[in-house]
């Protein structure tokens, strides 16, 4: 039997420049879908959880992305298309992109595991061709969605638990499992990969990944 070999990629500042949400409700707001006031609160709620004001990403999540409440399905793919192709798609990695590729091509499964909300990760791995993704769940309710998140975030420690579920349900061996992350937040998903791999780390990733002995990559 052929060994299955699994590379997970974490998206933001990985895989693609910035953080894609972000970058998502700046498109939204300037296309007229939220108000001046709206966005100016979202801005407020993401500064106040980067002085950690704010502990909980979840909060914002659900404020930021109530926006979509009431809208159908098929609306918020279409918002998401219309984002990805004016926006998103100039924002990846050559470096990225190029490794996906290289790992495809030696039959490695690959997975993508993002806090961004699942319509947009599912969008970009359709983009990479890769095999399967996990993303915050939008609450959907009767095909239109509640503006609500379904269960856990995608952040941490969930990031993990995500993983180990995974390898379990394709029989997966930990010795062959490749990850790759950006964020100290991605610490618990590379610690769990027999081969991680730090990505343009922030500085307190970067001192773990020395420390540890972690190849770190800078991808342009």
């Amino acid at each position: 039997m052929a060994t299955k070999n699994l590379a997970i990629f974490d998206i933001d500042r990985t895989l693609i420049k910035g953080q894609s949400q972000e970058a998502l409700l700046k498109f939204i707001y300037k296309k007229g879908y939220i108000k001046n006031c709206y966005y100016i609160k979202i801005i407020f709620w993401f500064v106040l959880y980067k002085l950690h004001i704010v502990k909980n990403p979840k909060k914002i999540m659900e404020y930021a992305f109530s926006v979509f409440g009431g809208k159908s399905e098929q609306e918020v793919k279409e918002i998401i298309n219309e984002f990805f192709n004016e926006d998103l798609k100039g924002r990846f990695y050559g470096d990225g992109i190029k490794l996906v590729n290289e790992l495809k091509d030696k039959r490695f499964r690959i997975i993508l595991i993002s806090n961004a909300v699942d319509v947009l990760v599912e969008k970009i791995a359709e983009y990479l061709a890769v095999n399967d993704f996990r993303g915050t769940t939008l609450e959907v309710k009767d095909g239109k969605l509640t503006g609500k998140i379904e269960g856990p975030i995608v952040y941490g420690v969930e990031k993990s638990n995500i993983v180990k579920k995974y390898i379990s349900d394709n029989n997966i061996e930990l010795d062959n499992v490749y990850a790759y992350g950006d964020h100290i937040s991605d610490v618990f998903m590379l610690e769990l990969a027999k081969h991680p791999f730090v990505v343009n780390p922030s500085n307190n990733l970067r001192n773990i990944a020395v420390k540890r002995n972690w190849p770190i990559l800078i991808f342009k």
